[in-house]
């Protein structure tokens, strides 16, 4: 997974549990990037971008001078001591994770709700296994490489129904939108942390525009956070008026 983190990484072992992290520098704040994470409850690691970072660090309340140093993975390790199992609730933006709770001695596992960042995981005889890259657990010794024949038929049909299963048997993608938890004797559980039913209906589209317009330019506005400048000029970031697009 060397191509995952060209700007470095890091890992860490706490008894029978060890998480890793490759580093790719995009936005300002990921130069003060150290992953994975101690946090009060145990081991956090996430590949993550925030589109709610100011709402996170007014609920943290870090202060506007620590705020350029504070990386969206410290925010994620934030949000996993306060609220625990809860935090999905509390991230937005494009994120995958892998929390330990050292107290409970139990594995988190969870994705964004549109599924922008993957994870991959394996159950093997006495451990589980995960990583945002299939080829990386694939590399895992003593694994066996079956192919999925279901997979591999229902993708020569471009049938995309079963989101969990990969082209080999055993290892299995975490649904987005879904939160996984593995106890100490290995049980596993998986739901749903986020669904579009339930949620406010809108009168009329103009209304839903009016709703929707000012999370959407903040939003965008997160997302145009580069820690390089923009490549072209057609493209430039107002903080006070949006995004400024040329045709």
């Amino acid at each position: 997974m060397a191509f995952y983190g060209p700007h470095g990484g890091g890992c860490k072992v706490e008894g029978a549990v060890g998480m890793g992290h490759l580093l790719l520098e995009v936005n300002p704040e990921d130069a003060f990037e150290n992953q994975p994470v101690t946090g009060a409850r145990g081991l956090v690691v996430s590949a993550a971008r925030l589109d709610n970072r100011a709402a996170l660090l007014e609920a943290f309340k870090i202060s506007a001078s620590d705020a350029p140093q504070m990386s969206d993975g410290h925010l994620v390790s934030l949000a996993f001591d306060r609220w625990g199992e809860e935090l999905c609730a509390h991230l937005q933006g494009d994120w995958a994770l892998a929390a330990w709770d050292a107290g409970k001695r139990r594995l988190l596992l969870a994705r964004d709700a549109c599924g922008y960042a993957t994870l991959y995981y394996y159950e093997g005889k006495g451990f589980i296994a995960f990583a945002s890259s299939l080829k990386a657990l694939l590399a895992i010794p003593g694994v066996v490489k079956e192919p999925d024949r279901l997979r591999l038929a229902q993708v020569l049909v471009s049938w995309q129904h079963d989101a969990e299963l990969t082209a080999y048997k055993g290892f299995r993608r975490l649904v987005w939108a879904h939160t996984m938890t593995v106890s100490p004797d290995g049980q596993t559980r998986i739901w749903r942390h986020w669904s579009p039913e339930g949620r406010d209906r809108l009168d009329s589209p103009i209304a839903g525009m009016r709703s929707t317009r000012k999370p959407f330019w903040n939003i965008t506005r997160g997302r145009f956070r580069a820690a390089c400048e923009p490549k072209s000029q057609w493209q430039r970031l107002s903080p006070a008026a949006g995004i400024q697009v040329r045709w």
